[in-house]
């Protein structure tokens, strides 16, 4: 009796049959699992950089040059130096308008007089005068009932690694509006950099610190 052929053999058929039938799609199965997880990968990483971006600070730090109290330039240092004389003379000017000017409004006058009190510090000389100052007349609250005074600096300028001379112009004027006295002042302030307070971070982002200061009314002529 002749041997059967491979052809002839009901088992490889079948499973030859079955091969041609079903292989394709176990082979097809394999590749989408294959490609879903490639997917998944590619999904995770995208989502986890995008999240690592957004979590990263936005804010750039840039410093505002100023002129007699209007900006001039705008820079983008890599790192500000606590004691920049440019953000000194910003911070003198500012302190000395909040010290000297009067305004009607209560919330006004108010926050002017919180700037002025960040820069100084119990038991300071400068402390001292400023007390006395408000004590002796120049309380702003006060004032405001009969007057109102405004401030604009002429020059600052540093004539020691701490001391800056500061002159300035005050306008004085009836609540009608109508101008009674113009004052040109001359004042010196020394001045020390502490860590800057988070209680008072927007009062004194650089921590500087008036020690000292003293002013005269300026001569006519």
């Amino acid at each position: 009796m002749p041997e059967k052929t491979s052809s002839e053999n009901p088992y490889i058929n079948a499973r030859r049959e079955w091969n041609e039938r079903y292989g394709s799609y176990v082979s097809r199965a394999h590749t989408m699992t294959l490609i879903a997880v490639g997917c998944l990968a590619t999904t995770v990483i995208s989502v986890s950089g995008l999240a690592y971006i957004g979590s990263q600070s936005k804010l750039v730090p840039y410093v505002i040059e100023t002129r007699n109290g209007d900006p001039v330039d705008i820079k983008f240092p890599n790192q500000t130096s606590q004691n920049n004389p440019l953000v000194t003379k910003a911070m003198l000017a500012g302190w000395i308008s909040n010290i000297r000017s009067v305004s009607t409004d209560p919330v006004v006058q108010n926050k002017a007089l919180t700037r002025v009190y960040a820069l100084l510090q119990n038991g300071s000389s400068a402390k001292t005068f400023l007390d006395n100052y408000y004590e002796n007349g120049g309380n702003p609250y006060e004032r405001s009932t009969t007057e109102t005074v405004s401030v604009e600096i002429n020059s600052i300028l540093s004539i020691s690694p701490t001391t800056w001379q500061v002159e300035w112009t005050e306008e004085i004027r009836s609540l009608s509006g109508k101008k009674t006295e113009t004052l040109r002042m001359q004042g010196a302030i020394t001045v020390k950099y502490i860590k800057p307070s988070a209680s008072l971070i927007y009062q004194n982002p650089i921590g500087i610190i008036s020690e000292n200061i003293s002013w005269s009314q300026r001569l006519k002529g």
